[in-house]
């Protein structure tokens, strides 16, 4: 059960979320994606690849090296600072690089990032009083993206809605299975990741 749990928890990685948004998103001809040639789509995960799943993990890795971090899940509170802070900035560095192209994109794209800053921001400043599971709240904030997608531009894949969701379920269990998370500390994480994606994307926010 140990090994199941913690399987999941690296599978489902907060750091893998932005590309599975985008996998998902582009399994669906939308008005969202009918602009993306394959190359370009092929580009736009490379570079969320890059910028956002490789470069904060090789971040943690550093900081592990140089036991600025007593360990990889970074259990204590306090550890998860630097590397948050790291990511926000890498997720600022691509909202800007895609921002230069705002024209050619859909408001979701960018209304679908700015939800995940404000949400990676917000789990940094709850960080100094409560420990929320930020796996809940990637996995969730892709669940939030897509109900509001439904609405904003018809994305019609209930299976795949409710697939997400079944595994955002196993996501929070697995958390609480290895000890890393309490079950309150999940449902906090739960809420703040679909709230605020959903009403991003919904109402298109945008910086």
């Amino acid at each position: 059960m140990q090994f199941a749990a913690k399987l999941i928890s690296y599978i489902f990685h907060p750091v893998f979320m932005p590309l599975f948004g985008c996998w998902l998103i582009f399994q669906e001809d939308t008005e969202v994606t009918y602009v993306f040639s394959d190359e370009r789509r092929q580009q736009g995960i490379l570079m969320l690849l890059g910028v956002l799943a490789l470069a904060p993990i090789i971040c943690v890795l550093v900081l592990y090296m140089f036991r600025s971090i007593t360990d990889l899940e970074m259990s204590r509170p306090e550890e998860r600072l630097v590397p948050l802070i790291t990511t926000l900035i890498f997720y600022v560095l691509v909202y800007y690089l895609l921002e230069q192209a705002r024209s050619a994109l859909h408001p979701v794209i960018l209304s679908s990032l700015s939800g995940a800053m404000v949400t990676i921001a917000i789990g940094t400043l709850l960080t100094w009083w409560y420990k929320v599971s930020l796996h809940a709240a990637g996995i969730w904030g892709i669940v939030g993206m897509l109900l509001a997608l439904s609405e904003v531009v018809f994305y019609d894949n209930a299976e795949v809605v409710a697939a997400v969701m079944v595994g955002a379920g196993l996501v929070g269990t697995s958390r609480v299975i290895v000890g890393t998370h309490t079950v309150p500390q999940v449902l906090a994480g739960a809420i703040l990741g679909f709230t605020v994606e959903y009403l991003f994307v919904r109402y298109e926010l945008i910086f």
